[in-house]
This record gives structure tokens, sequence and C-alpha cells, in this order.
């Protein structure tokens, strides 16, 4: 196996391993095994196993009901000095020592605490109960959560969910159909952690709800009360802890990594590498033969688009007419405002002059990128049906118009399979058939075929070409290829320093 790092950084690399898995290799070692059911099976144990549990469990629930949002609304918060101190703030029980989170806990909601005297007066008592272990529980481990799961959000970006609003779904739809799903896997893992936070928690509970057997003396406490006395019986709860510990967490990262969604863009490259060197590549399914394509539901009204628009942080100004039921093929250098022109024509950038206006307005609009961004968790035909499903099309009409989709792409072969066992040519033809059964008027294209071999890219031209002469629509495709506006162009713009240089019929 060729080494990915130094050499070198084996020896530290291996001295801090021994420093970590040591002691909790003598743990198990020292734990007197011929006595360990006896041990574990004492009133004292099996309070505090069962109470653990129980308050852990509620504490899970919580953490995922208020921390997952939380998450979310960090991870999209601007990068500005007020959304830097307020994840340092949400984070800082993280940091904490355990007692004076404990003793925070204590000011305000004990007895005689800021919020907790006004809930006395009400007869309700939260201090030294077990209402007090789940909330010094919830109060460390929900940061471990929100830490985990808003890095991961960052990390993943927000592609799919731009996918989702352009195909027309709305905010709360993308949530639980496309942002969450996407997610479960990074949802779980810091689930997995903040439990495992949780279960071992001490420091807060013995300040804030003492310990108390049977109502808030935790594992933890017991462990550390049974020291004392018991050994034994201390060493004992301690493997279980750990094993509880080591259960939770490897399951749940073995879990995640098997779930859709749960490998990295660089994993899923290297499997693709995997199975293009064993030859397990999937297929190209034959192209479709002419007259399969599906009747529109409603006609596209071939807007022309005009936009006369400036955006001053990307020094860029365009003021440029685009005919309408043709293909309109944009090319120029990289940074010279290709995409910034798509992204003005879609609405997902705001100008800080001017305007874009259709004629006549209001049209449908799709994007389509060099990622396809199908929905890792959903098959090909799911992806086809979803823009339906969002726009309230009934589940049977959205059904029959993917598979027709699908077959004038020549993917029906594959509807039930999942995007990531799809090559790049046959995720972009699936796109193609979830963008075309919107019945769009306006088609944006951002280098579709860009990273695609060239028989992937011959494929996916085809099928867009096939649209355009069966029902015309308004189409802006962005592209370095000169091979993509010969086949497909009927109207040329070029683009240089965020200018428009020249715009005109193409040239055959």
């Amino acid at each position: 196996m060729k080494l990915k790092y130094a050499p070198w950084l084996a020896l530290p690399g291996a001295l801090a391993a021994l420093f970590l898995v040591f002691p909790l290799v003598t743990v198990f070692t020292q734990t007197p095994w011929t006595r360990f059911g006896q041990l574990i099976s004492t009133d004292v144990s099996q309070d505090a196993l069962w109470l653990s549990l129980r308050t852990c469990g509620i504490t899970l629930a919580l953490c995922v009901m208020l921390g997952v949002p939380l998450a979310f609304v960090l991870a999209n918060l601007p990068d500005r000095w007020w959304a830097r101190l307020l994840r340092t703030v949400v984070t800082l029980p993280m940091m904490l020592p355990p007692v004076v989170a404990g003793l925070a806990l204590l000011l305000t909601w004990g007895r005689r605490g800021l919020l907790g005297r006004h809930l006395s007066v009400a007869g309700i008592e939260i201090g030294f109960t077990t209402l007090a272990v789940i909330m010094a529980q919830t109060f460390v481990a929900m940061p471990f959560l929100v830490s985990s799961l808003e890095g991961a959000i960052r990390t993943r970006g927000s592609e799919y969910d731009q996918a989702a609003r352009a195909l027309g779904a709305s905010r709360t739809r993308t949530f639980f159909q496309v942002t969450l799903p996407v997610m479960f896997p990074s949802v779980l893992s810091a689930a997995a952690m903040s439990f495992s936070r949780a279960l071992g928690e001490f420091g807060a509970t013995i300040t804030f709800a003492g310990s108390l057997q049977g109502t808030t003396q935790t594992m933890p406490l017991a462990i550390y009360l049974q020291r004392q006395s018991s050994t034994d019986e201390a060493l004992a709860l301690s493997v279980v802890l750990l094993a509880l510990a080591l259960a939770i967490l490897f399951g749940a990262n073995a879990l995640a990594a098997h779930l859709p969604g749960g490998r990295t863009e660089a994993e899923m490259q290297a499997l693709q590498k995997r199975r293009a060197k064993t030859g397990s590549t999937f297929t190209e399914p034959a192209a479709p033969a002419e007259g399969e394509l599906p009747v529109s539901a409603s006609p596209s009204s071939c807007p022309s688009i005009h936009v006369a628009a400036k955006v001053s942080e990307r020094d860029v100004s365009l003021n440029v007419d685009l005919p309408g039921g043709v293909l309109t093929s944009v090319m120029g250098p990289n940074g010279s405002g290709k995409s910034t022109l798509l992204s003005l024509i879609s609405g997902s950038l705001l100008p800080s002059e001017g305007q874009v206006s259709f004629d006549p307005p209001s049209p449908k609009i799709v994007l389509l990128q060099q990622k396809s961004l199908l929905f890792p968790h959903m098959s090909v035909r799911q992806n086809v049906e979803f823009g339906l499903r969002a726009r309230h099309v009934g589940a049977k009409a959205a059904r029959e118009r993917a598979r027709a989709e699908l077959k004038a792409v020549g993917m029906e072969a594959l509807a039930e399979r999942r995007s990531t066992q799809l090559s790049g040519g046959q995720a972009q033809r699936a796109a193609i058939a979830r963008a075309m059964a919107l019945d769009p008027d306006v088609v944006l294209l951002d280098e579709p075929m860009a990273g695609l071999d060239e028989p992937s890219a011959q494929a996916v031209r085809h099928q867009l070409l096939r649209r355009l002469q069966a029902h015309p629509f308004t189409a802006v495709l962005v592209t370095h290829d000169v091979e993509d506006a010969a086949q497909l162009s009927s109207f040329d713009v070029l683009i240089r320093h965020g200018r428009v240089e020249r715009a005109e019929p193409h040239k055959g």
C-alpha cells in the first residue's frame, strides 16, 4: 500500500494512539470477569444503568430536535463577526469544565436561580431531579452535535438545496425531502457523538442534580462513588459504559458510511476509478429511437431574454438580447462573466444595477450544471418525479411522465437505480429528463458536457438537440467546447472581461 503521508509521522502517531488506547485496554484487563455478571446485577449498578439509558435517550431526542435546526441555521449564517461570535458561544459548553456548566445551570434553573425561583413559586422544582440530569446532559452534549453537523453541512455545501429550489420545491419541502436525507449520515454520526457524551457526563450532573440512587445517580456518578468502596464494581460499570459508547459510535459511523450520501466526493471518485480498472462500469444504454419524446403538458412560450445588468462586486456589466426558441452559446475565458450571466437570468444573483426581462414574462426556468446534482438518496425515477411533485402534480401522473422522460433519453432501464450507480453520461441524461419533465420555457446549461468523455458528451448533445427540435424552448449554453456550439447553437455570444464583446447568429 502506497503511503499518503510522510513515513516519520507514523512514530508520533503510534505514540498518540498508545497513549489513548492503553489505559482503556487496562480497564478491560483489570476487570474481574469471573464475577462480572454479579457485579453489574447489584441494585446500585442496575439503577445507574437504566437511569443513564433513559435520560440519555431523552437527551438524544432533545439534541436532535433542537440541535439539528440550530446547526443548519449556523451553517448558513454570513461570514460576519457576530455570526462567528454566536458560533463560539453556542459551542462554549464543550470547552467549559463540566462543574462550571453545572454551576451555570444551578444558578439559572435551581430553586434560587434566575429562572428557577419563579418556577418554584408555581411548584416546579428542577434542581436535584431526574429532569436536572436530562438538562445537564443536554447542555454539555448538544454542542457536540451542533459543531460536528455544522462542519459537515459547510463541507457538503448547498448545491443539492439549490437544485431542489430550482425545480420548484419550497424551502420546507427542500429541507425534509432533500437536505435532511442527504445530510442524514452526518446527522447520525453527530447524534452518536452527542449520545456518547451524554452517557459519560459527570461534573455538570453532580453539581446541578446531585447523586441520588434511582433518581439522579447515573453510571459515571455510580462509578465514582463505587470506586471508593468497591473497585471491582466500579470497573465492571466502566466496562459497560465503554462498551456502550464504543458500540454506538462504531455502529453509527459504519451505518452512515453505507447510507446514500455517506460517501465523500473523493471516495466516489475513487470508487469510479476502481470500477474503471475492473471493468465494472455501467454500460451506456443505446440512444432511443426517434419519435419517442413525450408530449409536453404545457408547450413552451419560448421567451426572448433581455439582459441589461451590472454586478459591481464582480466587475461585470452585461447588455445583450438573447433570441427565443433557439439555443444561444455563451463563450469566453474563465472569469469573464459567463456563469454570472446564467445566475442573473435564473434569478439566483441580483444585479447591482439594471434588470433581466423576459418576453413573455414569468417563464419557467431550469438549470443544468456540470454536476448532474441528482439527489443521492433517490432513485433515478424519483429524481425525475421530484420537480413534478413539488409543483403539485399527482403521484400517478408524475410517475408516468417520469418514465416517459427517461425513455426519451434512453434511461428507462436504469429508472430504479441510485444516482451513485450511474456513469457521468448517464447522470447527465437523467438530469436532462428531470429538467425537461417540467416543460421549461428557459433552459440554462452551465457546461453540462464538461468532464464527460466524448461518447458520453455526444449522447448528451444528441438528447438536447432532439428536445430543441421537437419542443422548442429558449436555451442558454455556457461552454468552452466549440463542438457544443457547432452542433447546438443558433446564436453566439462572446464575453470578455465582464463585457459582451460579440452577439450574433451562429455561422456554421
